[in-house]
């Protein structure tokens, strides 16, 4: 069974976000850290809120930004790419040694069509998430 009582809570006290009344605010998610782990017990985890945050700041002021933020950021859209992915492995599986020319033609341009689909994802990811 898992030891529970084993994992604490560890953030910096200048990284802990106040409220207006000037006491500690519960609202951000804090890392935690398991004394169990020899290797990284003792170092503090990366706080990926950062990037979001400013990822969502950026978006709200600008509306190319914040456009993208939205479509990279939808479930949609990373169950879209999820297929896109699953598509792809199946497409490099059919590859065989004795095939015709026409399915080395047909699984090249298949090849193509998802190296510019990830290709574009990655521009908007870039765009809409920050470099």
């Amino acid at each position: 069974m898992a030891n529970f009582e084993s994992t604490q809570k560890v953030v910096p006290a200048e990284r802990v976000p106040k409220n207006s009344e000037g006491k500690a605010s519960s609202a951000q998610v804090q890392p935690v850290v398991d004394n169990n782990s020899g290797e990284f017990g003792n170092h503090e985890l990366f706080d990926e809120l950062d990037y979001e945050r400013d990822a969502r700041n950026r978006s709200r002021s600008r509306s190319c930004y914040r456009c993208l933020y939205n479509i990279v950021t939808s479930v949609s859209f990373n169950f879209f790419i999820f297929v896109l992915i699953i598509a792809n492995t199946f497409t490099l599986a059919v590859y065989t040694y004795d095939q015709s020319e026409t399915q080395t033609k047909v699984l090249v341009v298949f090849n193509e069509l998802f190296t510019w689909s990830f290709f574009l994802e990655m521009i908007m990811k870039i765009i809409g998430l920050g470099f």
